[in-house]
């Protein structure tokens, strides 16, 4: 048994979460980098032991073991905001047969820059008007000059087609509104509305053009025609029918199971809330978690004003 004196007890209960972040962060990151089987298992093997010396050691072991998840969970989300939780990462390298990056990737501010600087070399847009829509026009139409190809998925033409890098694609796609057929049988896709509820969105109109084909499928078909018969993923299974994308969607993420009944139904449904469902276990406190904001009042000088953007959910 590991056994503390009761002199070093406290300062080492407090060094424990400490060691525990570095090794989910550093030690964790580099061993998946370099793809070591059984990665999970030792860094949350790791933990077990970490959380068995900390229950060992105080006297108010829930409490302690509470503080020290959320520490470890400030300290991952400080290390990497806008990377996926490490359970979804496991469940797509477990599912799918590769290892998605774990590292930090670029935002769309970074992201920009990253063009500019000549980091990023290929930039690729999933629909949107992405010159129009950042902060500073001028400065991303450059970085977007700078690339070696930029790439428009686009249900129609705007501004950003018109500023692009050496070589440039627009591959037109079906809208929401044009009705799309794979096999003889008419499909649909799924919408997240403001209120967490996960609908069925079909089209109805013909489309212009017997040539267009839809996001999915030309991601499908690009993927396909790169990787062939040597990817985990099975494209080709994609193309037979939408369904089989949200098969691979609710085996791998929380919140989608029996995805195509559930969404066939009148209304279709919920995504998990805790607000709404009135449970908070994850949270370190088990309660409903409230932040207060300072709020500091901006004085305009002369000549100076202030802009305000709104959207409205009419």
């Amino acid at each position: 048994m590991i056994q503390m004196t009761n002199q070093s007890n406290s300062s080492n209960i407090f060094q424990l979460p400490a060691i525990w972040a570095f090794l989910e962060v550093t030690l964790g990151g580099i061993l998946h980098a370099l793809r070591v089987p059984l990665t999970g298992f030792l860094v949350g093997g790791s933990a077990v032991i970490i959380l068995a010396v900390m229950s060992l050691n105080t006297t108010n072991k829930v409490k302690t073991i509470l503080q020290a998840t959320f520490y470890v969970i400030l300290v991952k989300a400080g290390a990497s905001p806008h990377s996926p939780p490490p359970a979804l990462l496991d469940r797509i390298e477990e599912n799918f047969g590769f290892a998605p990056p774990r590292e930090h990737g670029y935002d769309v501010v970074d992201s920009i820059k990253a063009m500019h600087s000549g980091k990023v070399k290929v930039f690729f847009a999933m629909g949107g008007n992405f010159l129009s829509a950042t902060p500073d026009t001028l400065y991303t139409a450059e970085a977007l000059e700078k690339t070696e190809l930029t790439v428009q998925v686009s249900t129609k033409l705007n501004r950003s087609h018109l500023i692009t890098g050496k070589e440039a694609l627009i591959l037109p796609c079906f809208g929401r509104t044009d009705h799309d057929y794979l096999n003889g049988e008419l499909q649909f896709v799924t919408t997240e509305n403001s209120m967490g509820v996960i609908q069925m969105s079909k089209g109805v109109l013909k489309p212009v053009s017997e040539n267009l084909k839809s996001e999915p499928m030309i991601v499908s078909h690009l993927a396909d025609a790169y990787f062939g018969e040597e990817s985990p993923v099975r494209w080709r299974w994609y193309m037979e029918s939408y369904d089989n994308i949200r098969c691979d969607i609710e085996r791998t993420i929380p919140g989608f199971d029996h995805y195509n009944d559930r969404v066939r139904l009148p209304g279709g449904f919920y995504l998990p809330d805790s607000s709404r469902e009135g449970n908070f276990d994850n949270t370190a406190t088990g309660k409903a978690n409230f932040n207060l904001a300072n709020v500091k009042p901006i004085h305009l000088e002369g000549g100076e004003l202030m802009m305000q953007t709104l959207r409205s959910h009419d």
